[in-house]
């Protein structure tokens, strides 16, 4: 089984700390995380986060992909937390950057920001497959879905 790190360096040629850029990004989503009240101290919640990065990626993929009978599921993720979350903090804005895409899926880097300071909070990378609703089984992807992920990962490689 491949670690983490072999993964994430393959998905990007063995140049993993180049890309990822928050201004190279391919679009982003905001989203207004769950409550942290009783927080007193700067924290980030594990549980937040994943949730946060699940709702940013469905809402990003369901923005470019062409809808299908499938939906994307998460098969990976690694999450390198950078600073903790404030107390007040509510908004964050996931920017994501395609590493790389095929018939199978997709490896994309998101990089989870405050909305207000741009603060890197978290950087994830994730890889994701599209599965039929039913989650039975595999799907592929068609030249029409891989088509704009493609293109947003041939701008990291050039």
């Amino acid at each position: 089984m491949k670690t983490l790190e072999v993964f994430r360096r393959g998905a990007v040629g063995g140049n993993v700390h180049r890309v990822g850029l928050p201004t190279d990004s391919f679009g982003s989503i905001e989203v207004v995380m769950g409550s942290l009240a009783g927080q007193k101290a700067p924290h980030t919640p594990n549980g937040i986060l994943i949730s946060t990065l699940d709702e940013a990626r469905a809402r990003w993929l369901g923005q470019r992909i062409p809808a299908s009978s499938g939906r994307f599921v998460p098969t990976r993720l690694e999450i390198d937390y950078r600073t903790a979350l404030q107390p007040d903090e509510r908004r964050v804005r996931v920017r994501f950057i395609v590493l790389r895409a095929d018939r199978t899926g997709a490896v994309l880097r998101e990089i989870v920001q405050n909305s207000n300071t741009q603060r890197v909070i978290a950087e994830a990378v994730s890889e994701v497959e599209l599965w039929d609703a039913s989650m039975s089984y595999r799907l592929r992807l068609s030249d029409e879905q891989l088509a704009p992920l493609r293109s947003d990962s041939e701008g990291i490689h050039r």
